[in-house]
């Protein structure tokens, strides 16, 4: 999906696939728009990723349009619906879409290597869920295959992670949920790097346009998600992917992350140097439940919201 099979080459479809799975919805309908103006042909999907942005020679200037099952993949079933045609050479108002100048070849390359880094590790993570969840469900000594105990617990957070992207903090997925957000943080940096050379490059040319379209895009990949939040002396916290934690009575943000070792801490790191914070380091111990102890306060439970009892 998103790709141009028969005009690209096998890298580029592995690229403008990869984009678009980033972007699909599974078991759902996806909308595509192709927009082609002579031999400029633009793939958007789901309006958000673009996955084409190239002049293809091998493109005919005219021929039937055909809907295809592409026999060299698996056996499958697709529906088409809602289709609408625009004749750029008879409308006179029809939208005309330049290439985008942000799409060089080196965003293209780092977005598919941002798209399949994050794959990746969602691919691994569920993987883990699945065998924990399968582990956990064979231990029971039921015979009827449902979800019991443990199982359950680790479902919801499965469930969790799914449907709002918050992470696992439950035992068994501890050590999965920071290598999770070790790979995350390894492919936000190398399409930082990338994104900050070519804003360099578009300033050197003083190419407004693609600065602008940079920017935008870097907006839109990288912007961090909350994948956890919890209750803290009153206040709340909500830790975000990129290894910050808001504080809601605080407008100075602090940094966190999960021991290295056993996976057991939770370290959170004011930046604030301020007289009442003094820089503040707090620890907090993850329990075998999901919730988590403060280091000095062993009878003080904050309990991460969805992890259930």
């Amino acid at each position: 999906m998103g790709s141009v099979t028969e005009a690209q080459t096998t890298d580029e479809i592995v690229t403008a696939s990869t984009k678009a799975a980033a972007s699909a919805k599974p078991g759902d309908f996806n909308r595509m728009q192709i927009h082609c103006e002579g031999k400029t042909v633009i793939v958007h999907v789901n309006g958000r990723i673009v996955t084409v942005c190239k002049s293809l020679v091998s493109v005919s200037d005219e021929g039937c349009i055909a809907l295809e099952l592409d026999g060299r993949q698996q056996a499958g079933e697709v529906a088409f619906k809602d289709f609408k045609f625009t004749d750029l050479t008879r409308a006179d108002k029809a939208p005309r879409l330049a290439p985008p100048p942000a799409n060089t070849n080196a965003m293209l390359m780092a977005e598919s290597d941002y798209f399949q880094s994050v794959g990746k590790a969602k691919r691994q993570l569920l993987s883990s869920f699945d065998s924990a969840i399968k582990e956990r469900t064979s231990q029971s000594s039921q015979s009827t295959g449902k979800l019991t105990g443990t199982a359950v617990g680790l479902e919801k957070e499965k469930q969790a992670y799914l449907t709002k992207g918050q992470i696992p903090w439950s035992l068994r997925m501890r050590s999965a949920t920071h290598d999770y957000l070790t790979e995350l943080e390894a492919a936000q940096q190398r399409m930082e790097k990338t994104l900050s050379g070519e804003l360099a490059a578009a300033g050197q040319r003083h190419d407004q346009e693609a600065s602008e379209q940079l920017k935008a895009l870097g907006d839109r990949i990288l912007t961090p998600h909350v994948v956890a939040t919890a209750r803290f002396a009153g206040a709340s916290l909500r830790f975000r992917s990129d290894g910050i934690v808001e504080q809601s009575d605080d407008e100075t943000a602090g940094c966190w992350r999960i021991s290295p070792d056993r996976h057991d801490d939770v370290i959170i790191e004011t930046t604030d140097n301020s007289e009442h914070d003094n820089g503040a380091r707090r620890v907090f111990r993850i329990a075998e439940d999901g919730t988590f102890l403060t280091e000095t306060s062993g009878n003080s439970k904050h309990k991460w919201p969805f992890v259930e009892k």
